[in-house]
């Protein structure tokens, strides 16, 4: 015998289209049309609670928790739209390069931004360099007819831009300084963890970046 119908909304698209799963068109139908406000509710509270934490410069007790807080939220499957990914990206990216920070906080908060920045591909942003990323739902016989539709809204999408130079003198002052702060670190896990973070963000880096490191180097 087979199993109920699987949710249209459950389906990735074919092609080029990316879209979320819908994780939650399982749920019954009484629950599920709840889950909307649910959804802006936990995320105003951890938005408020993490900007709140930075602030204060809370980083051991607030932004411990409220970072926790996101991770879960971000494993509960629920959606975020872009002004508030950019402001989640920053604020954690702000965070992980604080001089003097613990390196397991580091390391900790390196991988959740990694992880948030991998759902980029279910958000429409733009990136330092000006490229535009809008996934498309529609099929790919109408995809062409909505491209001005899409062009216009990329207008209203916040830009994502990360200083290279913080997380750089971070790495310096660890692993490559006289006095090597980084033998207090593990580095399997320290330093592997900042190395992947500034590969994951380095398409958000400036466009004077590439220039500045020449320079630097």
């Amino acid at each position: 015998m087979s199993g109920p119908a699987q949710p249209s909304s459950v389906v990735f698209q074919d092609g080029d289209d990316v879209r979320e799963p819908d994780y939650n068109a399982w749920l019954p139908e009484t629950y599920r049309d709840k889950i909307p406000a649910e959804q802006e509710k936990h995320l105003s509270i951890i938005k408020h609670g993490l900007a709140t934490a930075i602030a204060k410069h809370d980083w051991v007790h607030g932004g411990s928790h409220w970072c926790n807080m996101l991770g879960n939220y971000l494993g509960l499957k629920y959606n975020m739209n872009d002004e508030e990914w950019t402001f989640f990206v920053k604020a954690i990216y702000d965070m992980v390069t604080v001089q003097g920070l613990d390196f397991d906080l580091q390391a900790k908060w390196a991988q959740q931004l990694i992880t948030l920045i991998k759902r980029r591909k279910f958000h429409s942003h733009k990136s330092a360099y000006g490229k535009t990323h809008i996934p498309s739902f529609a099929s790919s016989s109408s995809s062409s007819s909505n491209n001005s539709n899409n062009n216009s809204s990329a207008d209203n999408i916040p830009e994502l831009i990360l200083p290279w130079r913080p997380l750089h003198d971070i790495l310096i002052k660890t692993y490559f300084n006289v006095y090597r702060e980084g033998i207090y670190a593990h580095k399997e896990t320290h330093g592997t963890a900042l190395v992947k973070l500034a590969r994951a963000c380095r398409r958000y880096w400036a466009e004077t970046a590439t220039q500045e490191m020449l320079i630097e180097f």
